[in-house]
């Protein structure tokens, strides 16, 4: 019987196990595992690494509530465990009109930097984001995937225009391999998940129960996926 090599020898195990809990204690203190969505202000350029190249349709409802604007994925065609019937979504028979939309998950190369409740100015770069639009951007990232895979390219996104006046500008920048430290970032966020099912997840429709407490213009208990309930008017349409 072989002996399994269950230690290792020098300092770079030490550096590389310190950097594990770094980016562990990263994705805790910026609020992973929730995914913040990819925003650009009008004129904002930010540059991307997709990591995921299917994108995950569905269709999603707009509706304003007493804390700004949101967005919340459509329920209709869901079935109720209980009763193995299909739900009938609020939104849809309250008059909201459902849109199409489609989501990648996307490695954001800029920084973010935010301010905690101590005052401490933070910053960090690489988060992963999800990338959310409508069909006329969908159509335009179907082309460029028939010539050339999004995921090994950096990919310079610039947004013109506000609402659904709105414009998205791709410019592929440079090709390369993602690092091992990068491939190492990503398997620890899907963790035994694939990367499409963690986007599943992360956008899955609230209850039935939550949708008809924000129609009466409360808050649902959980924050619906991929929001984060804040103003988020950068859908593509």
């Amino acid at each position: 019987m072989g002996i399994a090599k269950w230690f290792s020898t020098g300092f770079e195990s030490v550096r590389e196990y310190s950097d594990e809990l770094d980016r562990k204690a990263e994705m805790a203190k910026n609020g992973q595992p929730f995914i913040p969505n990819l925003i650009l202000a009008d004129g904002e350029s930010r540059t991307v690494r997709f990591i995921t190249t299917t994108p995950l349709t569905f269709r999603e409802h707009y509706l304003p509530n007493a804390k700004g604007k949101k967005f919340y994925t459509c329920l209709e065609g869901m079935i109720d465990e209980t009763t193995g019937e299909r739900i009938e979504c609020p939104f849809c028979l309250s008059g909201n009109k459902a849109t199409f939309r489609g989501a990648f998950l996307v490695m954001d190369r800029d920084t973010d930097r935010w301010t905690d409740k101590e005052g401490k100015v933070h910053e960090v770069s690489g988060r992963i984001k999800i990338f959310k639009q409508g069909i006329k951007v969908l159509k335009v990232l179907d082309k460029m995937s028939a010539k050339r895979d999004l995921k090994e390219w950096d990919i310079e996104i610039t947004r013109t225009g506000e609402s659904t006046d709105t414009q998205y500008n791709f410019i592929p920048e440079e090709k390369f391999p993602l690092t091992e430290d990068e491939i190492k970032a990503i398997d620890e966020f899907k963790g035994d998940k694939t990367l499409l099912d963690k986007l599943a997840e992360e956008l899955a429709p609230i209850s039935v129960e939550e949708a008809m407490t924000v129609l009466r213009g409360g808050t649902p208990a959980k924050k619906p996926s991929g929001t984060s309930y804040q103003d988020d008017d950068t859908i593509g349409f």
